[in-house]
């Protein structure tokens, strides 16, 4: 477990760094990073961090999409962002083809809002790392990382 303490926004990057360290770990293989906390946390701020620092170009937030693809290192590796905000059901869960999604070739997935999965989630040959963010002040935030 790894917690952080971020004083602004700006600093997320501090947590997209370690983050990093273990998505591209050796032996780590391809990864869903879960992210949850209350609307205005950072979730979305911290993936565009995340991206920006692994050379994915423009970020936006899936929310009314719930899905994007971005490339990283050089246009070699996919990512897929899922953004759960507006899941109300497992039917609507459905829809956005997550299943399909951490069944498919891409190395990296980043899910806002993962406390919308059920709660027996899993992602076979996957590695799993939840991202909690709390909001501790208007700027300042608490970032539990699990993996």
């Amino acid at each position: 477990m790894t917690r952080i303490e971020v004083h602004s926004i700006s600093e997320l990057t501090k947590v997209a760094d370690a983050l990093i360290a273990k998505i591209t770990a050796v032996g780590a293989g391809p990864s869903v990073v879960l992210f949850s906390g209350p609307v205005g946390a950072g979730k979305t701020t911290l993936i565009q961090s995340l991206m920006s620092a692994l050379g994915s170009g423009e970020v936006s937030s899936p929310t009314f999409a719930l899905h994007q693809t971005y490339r990283w290192q050089q246009g070699a590796r996919r990512a897929e962002h899922l953004d759960l905000y507006r899941i109300e059901s497992d039917d609507d869960l459905e829809t956005t083809g997550v299943w399909d999604i951490l069944a498919g070739p891409s190395e990296l997935v980043l899910i806002e809002w993962a406390e919308k999965l059920p709660d027996d989630f899993i992602s076979p040959g996957r590695k799993i790392i939840r991202v909690y963010i709390k909001i501790v002040g208007e700027n300042q935030r608490a970032v539990t990382i699990l993996d």
